[in-house]
């Protein structure tokens, strides 16, 4: 068998086997929230697909900071009835055009994407109680089961306070993030591209 005709068949049989079992990778969307006003930070949200519902990572990946709220847009608002988000750091939620969560906790001020759908609230202000830098989440329902389609395409906001460049450096800064929910990965896609470059780079 010829190395293209090979390779070919790699392709065929993985697209095959994905459209097949396209439910036995979790989904998971990744999200860089960059500055819409504010110091210079990022942050990285991963969004993944559960049994139990939408489970949520946020990270900040430049600079320093505490992280305060999220805020998330969905394509389908009937849903928010039945909405609860859990999370050891999460303070408080709230639903239904939300930008302010208190206490410091609002993405206002020109270039925001919000009111948003859902707000989450991280831990509590200034960080002589916590210092969020990461933070896990749970968005569940009581109602029906959810997907990463919800957000997909829509804005998400974070509000990160007591910002620096470094852990050594000043932490008075403040600032406000956006970004688009991509449309989800599949892992078992992911896998198996990369084993089918492996095998492709070993046959030549």
């Amino acid at each position: 068998m010829s190395h293209r005709i090979h390779t070919a068949w790699i392709v065929t049989a993985a697209l095959a086997l994905i459209l097949t079992t396209s439910h036995a990778g979790a989904n998971s969307s990744t999200t860089v929230l960059r500055p819409f006003t504010g110091s210079n930070i990022e942050a990285e949200l991963v969004l993944s697909e559960s049994d139990d519902g939408i489970r949520g990572r946020l990270e900040v990946t430049v600079g320093v900071g505490d992280l305060r709220g999220l805020f998330l847009n969905v394509n389908d608002t009937d849903v928010l009835t039945g909405i609860w988000v859990s999370g050891d750091d999460v303070s408080q939620f709230q639903t239904g055009q939300v930008i302010d969560l208190g206490r410091g906790s609002n993405v206002n001020g020109g270039g925001t994407p919000c009111p948003c759908d859902i707000g989450i609230e991280f831990g509590t202000p200034g960080i002589g109680k916590d210092d969020v830098q990461v933070t896990e989440f749970l968005i569940s329902s009581d109602l029906d089961p959810l997907s990463l389609s919800l957000f997909s395409g829509l804005f998400a906001a974070a509000r990160v306070t007591s910002v620096a460049e470094d852990m050594d450096g000043w932490r008075e800064g403040s600032a406000k993030l956006v970004g688009i929910v991509p449309e989800p990965t599949t892992a078992l896609l992911v896998s198996l591209g990369l084993a089918g470059l492996g095998i492709a780079g070993r046959r030549r």
